[in-house]
């Protein structure tokens, strides 16, 4: 949880030297935000099935990998990914680690739990803008140096992790059902983050990512709209349900247009992709638990 709050204080020093102003430091927020939310949609309940080791060593390599991309950044785009692969992470961490506490400690220390967790997840909050602050103020290298340092606590930490009894026996790796919208949330804060970065690749990539959430909730789709129709009207329904998907293929496209011609391309973009959002985050967590296979 401090790793989520370490790079705030360091965003005033690398704000100059990647060009960028106040709405850019927004996004930055927004995207931890993002990948915090879609982390605790897609992966908040994986652990109850395939164990709690796996997600929190997951988490911590993913802790490592944003810190490199922390240390690596020199544009807007890597600070993105980097800032986004971070709110995963910390939306694993906090709905994981706080079960596999519990766990552990066994129903009649719920009290203890709660206390620590809450301490370990306000507590590193807090610490972690404190810690960002003193290394800018006082570390021989600006930018570099609290980051070296915070990877080489992630040694003990994944350590502790691979040493902790698993409390998951009976596992089972069926994820299906939130995979789609994971899967266009992901994509579509990639290729946003890489088009304000104007990079071709990264944006390509995901557009991939989103094209494959597309594909699964189609198909999901189909198939719930074949199970749900009275035999009898199944090429009714599956009509309704087509004419609604192409609806969705066109009604963007013409917002787009529209936006284009009172506000910057860029940010008519942003208004549409947070829209395009918002949409499979709400479906998916009001959705009833009861999976469609």
């Amino acid at each position: 949880m401090l790793g989520g709050t370490l790079p705030i204080p360091l965003y005033a020093l690398r704000a100059p030297r990647m060009g960028f102003g106040p709405f850019t430091t927004t996004l930055v927020f927004a995207v931890y935000a993002l990948g915090t939310v879609l982390a605790l949609m897609a992966f908040a309940s994986l652990s109850d099935r395939v164990g709690r080791r796996p997600l929190l060593a997951a988490a911590v390599l993913a802790t490592a990998t944003s810190t490199a991309l922390f240390l690596l950044a020199d544009d807007v785009g890597t600070l993105l990914t980097a800032r986004f692969l971070c709110g995963i992470r910390t939306g694993v961490f906090t709905a994981t680690a706080t079960a596999a506490m519990g766990d552990l400690a066994g129903a009649e220390r719920t009290r203890r739990v709660s206390t620590v967790s809450t301490a370990a997840n306000m507590g590193g909050v807090g610490l972690g803008t404190v810690a960002g602050g003193l290394f800018a103020q006082y570390g021989a290298n600006l930018t570099h140096l609290v980051f070296w340092s915070y990877l080489a606590g992630l040694v003990p930490a994944f350590l502790a992790v691979i040493v902790t009894p698993e409390t998951v026996t009976a596992r089972q790796w069926i994820t299906r059902r939130r995979a789609a919208p994971a899967f266009l949330v992901a994509g579509v804060a990639v290729f946003e983050a890489r088009l304000w970065a104007r990079s071709l690749p990264t944006f390509a990539g995901g557009t991939l990512l989103a094209g494959t959430g597309v594909n699964l909730a189609f198909r999901r789709g189909v198939g719930g709209a074949q199970r749900l129709a009275d035999p009898r009207r199944t090429a009714d329904r599956l009509s309704t349900y087509f004419l609604f998907a192409y609806t969705g293929t066109i009604v963007p496209t013409l917002a787009l247009g529209l936006l284009d011609q009172t506000i910057n391309q860029d940010v008519a973009t942003l208004i549409l992709a947070v829209a395009v959002v918002a949409t499979p985050l709400a479906s998916a967590l009001s959705r009833p638990t009861t999976a469609i296979a």
